[in-house]
């Protein structure tokens, strides 16, 4: 990759999502949609990033319009995925929906994003038109007339924004999901008690073969998994470990210290080691766009691919972050997305007395996926450390992560 081309990517990172569009489906009126995506062609132009829920994408009626309008960048998402998307958009269109009430108009409402609605019948019950959101009559002209306004105006944006979130929450309270929260009710509330409510929330909607913390195994079987490698330095001392340990763990890798190190990447698939995702050059991925987040995982992939080992599409986010994009990027990209539920807090630490001492505290079971690192001298030292206590008395096996799913 050229240097020009990770300077144009990082320009595209701090661009604003400007031109992020969602259409909620499915809709009953074809010629609606088609007026909608017509507009969307004129203010924002066919580079505009298109996000399309509810049906569309299984509709050969919708692929067709998209192709004539010449869109290039569209992504088609189910309701839980278009839920946890709502922030990249400027605006929802909802041409004509099948639902009287979508729901996922209500969370765009409670999440502050302006709506554009055509033949939804309730609409005006708690959205009054030009202060909460606009109803149109379905016409390319009336749909292009508001894109433009909220495109040009970032006031009347703003304000309707800000109503829209203020009539929802109004109305169905706290039915509605944390996505209506404003950005001063998250930074209020963000205490650990409640993002552990949030990540049990979506725990229990999402299936374990797209997001896990830990697994439900029937076996005594524990995973170990290491971040940021390969070190040039520090890896190769973790696999000697390993290797005295006969255990086999799972590496989630940067693709630029991949393309540095590609003798050491095969050293670990040629130990038994799985070789898994940590993105290309560790950005916060709540700090770029979704085109940015997916190109990370992608570019990832293509580098460790291209060394000739076996790769597995599990995807841990940089420093973890629970977010929109940390999770759509991946399933965008067919990856699962796997945290941990054991932090050590090796990355920090000057001796291993400290990772030691906060092993002592912990209770390790059967499933815990710990997160380790190895990048650093006193990780280096605790790690046997680490190892035995995953372990236990001897009865207890350290796996990889796919092993530990699948037990």
């Amino acid at each position: 990759m050229s240097l020009e081309t990770f300077k144009s990517l990082e320009t595209d990172a701090r661009r604003p999502t400007q031109g992020s569009v969602g259409i909620l489906g499915p809709v009953r009126d074809q010629k609606c949609l088609h007026s909608a995506l017509a507009a969307v062609a004129h203010v924002f132009g066919p580079q505009a990033n298109l996000i399309i829920s509810g049906g569309c994408d299984s509709s050969p009626a919708t692929s067709q319009i998209v192709s004539q309008l010449g869109f290039v960048n569209v992504n088609f998402l189910t309701p839980a995925e278009m839920w946890l998307a709502l922030s990249e958009l400027e605006v929802l269109l909802v041409p004509a929906p099948e639902r009287s009430i979508p729901a996922t108009l209500l969370e765009a409402m409670g999440a502050g994003v302006p709506i554009i609605a055509a033949g939804v019948p309730h609409f005006s019950e708690f959205a009054e038109h030009g202060k909460s959101g606009f109803l149109v009559r379905g016409s390319t002209q009336e749909f292009q007339r508001w894109l433009e306004k909220l495109s040009e105006n970032r006031e009347l944006r703003d304000r309707v924004s800000r109503q829209a979130r203020k009539n929802a929450i109004a109305r169905f309270g706290q039915s509605l999901s944390t996505t209506c929260m404003s950005s001063e009710d998250r930074s209020a509330t963000a205490s650990r008690g409640f993002r552990k409510c949030i990540k049990d929330a979506v725990d229990t909607i999402v299936p374990s073969a797209m997001l896990r913390w830990r697994s439900k195994t029937r076996r005594n079987e524990i995973a170990v998994t290491f971040d940021d490698g390969p070190h040039p330095q520090y890896t190769p001392e973790v696999l000697r470990i390993l290797s005295s340990y006969r255990i086999r763990a799972t590496f989630f890798l940067l693709g630029n210290r991949a393309e540095e190190s590609p003798e050491i990447v095969t050293r670990i698939a040629d130990a038994g080691h799985e070789i898994a995702n940590h993105s290309y050059s560790h950005p916060y991925f709540s700090k770029v766009t979704l085109e940015r987040a997916k190109w990370e995982i992608r570019e990832a992939e293509r580098c460790v691919s291209g060394i000739g080992v076996p790769y597995h599409r599990i995807f841990r986010p940089p420093f973890g972050n629970f977010g929109h994009r940390s999770l759509l990027s991946p399933w965008l990209c067919s990856h699962s997305v796997v945290y941990w539920n054991v932090d050590l807090k090796d990355y920090r630490a000057n001796h291993k007395s400290e990772i030691e001492a906060l092993l002592a505290k912990t209770v390790l079971c059967a499933g815990d996926v710990i997160l380790y690192h190895g990048v650093n001298s006193a990780s280096i030292a605790a790690l046997p450390s680490v190892i035995e206590a995953a372990l236990g008395a001897g009865d207890r096996k350290c796996v990889t992560v796919s092993q530990l799913a699948a037990s």
